[in-house]
């Protein structure tokens, strides 16, 4: 059958994908070995080399010599069993075709063939559908914008990554947005994270302060004309929701609360 992840573009599939065996396995036509290329464009997530064969291992060591493949839509691709000696790294681009690795028999494996995986987000579904065919292209519909304080459950350490940490703070805004990867929105300048739209539990919803017809250059006097407290210290919490950190009341920093009074977009709780 066509198998676009061999060089020479078919194969024999020795072993379904089952509940028990989440993958398939493969040798070339005829039963001959055959070079590994990849299946898609993307960046190697993990490599493992130097093993050889090891009947019975378990867990990563079973996969033997491996690389696991992002393609940066949701999907990785996995390639077990090769023979060691790969001459990639971890975080290096690969290309569609690109020559990746031999069949072996590395790991727990009891004859030279390819070990061949599919992951979508951190569960392994059927590759057999896949093997000539292009990955889904998941578009992630972004529900956030720059600027949104939210509230989160979990965090990320970039914009790519699968591990879902627990971070000490559980708010923050939304300072930077990066289209249609897994994690698209940065906390705090990365003080805190990388977030999606699930992590996401809600988002602050602010009100906004106005007096448009107010022609003086006192944030004071346009406060109390519409009866909001003009004190210091509310000035200074004002400030802060508006972006303001360092809220001395000095000349500039009233102005800039003053023109968004004006314009109606004076943030408050």
């Amino acid at each position: 059958m066509d198998c676009r992840v061999l060089k020479k573009r078919k194969c024999i599939i020795t072993q379904d994908y089952t509940n028990s065996h989440a993958a398939i396995d493969m040798v070339g036509d005829n039963y001959t070995l055959d070079d590994i290329i990849a299946h898609s464009d993307g960046i190697i997530d993990i490599i493992q080399d130097g093993y050889g064969n090891m009947k019975g291992s378990s867990g990563t060591l079973s996969y033997g010599n491996y690389i696991k493949i992002n393609h940066q839509n949701g999907y990785y691709t996995l390639y077990a069993h090769l023979k060691n000696g790969l001459n990639l790294k971890k975080n290096q681009k690969i290309n569609k075709g690109q020559i990746i690795g031999y069949m072996s028999d590395s790991g727990n494996a009891y004859g030279k063939h390819l070990h061949f995986e599919v992951w979508k987000e951190n569960k392994r579904i059927n590759p057999t559908e896949y093997l000539n065919k292009d990955l889904p292209f998941e578009e992630i519909k972004q529900q956030y914008q720059i600027g949104d304080i939210v509230t989160i459950n979990g965090v990320y350490v970039s914009s790519k990554s699968q591990e879902k940490l627990r971070p000490l703070i559980t708010e923050g805004e939304i300072t930077k947005i990066i289209e249609n990867v897994r994690n698209p929105y940065l906390l705090e300048n990365g003080k805190i994270g990388w977030v999606n739209n699930d992590v996401i539990i809600s988002k602050k919803e602010y009100k906004y302060l106005s007096n448009e017809n107010y022609k003086g250059n006192s944030i004071v006097d346009a406060l109390n004309e519409i009866n909001i407290n003009s004190s210091y210290q509310y000035r200074k919490k004002l400030a802060k929701i508006n972006d303001i950190n360092n809220y001395q009341g000095t000349a500039d920093q009233n102005l800039y609360l003053l023109n968004l009074l004006k314009q109606g977009k004076l943030k408050y709780e």
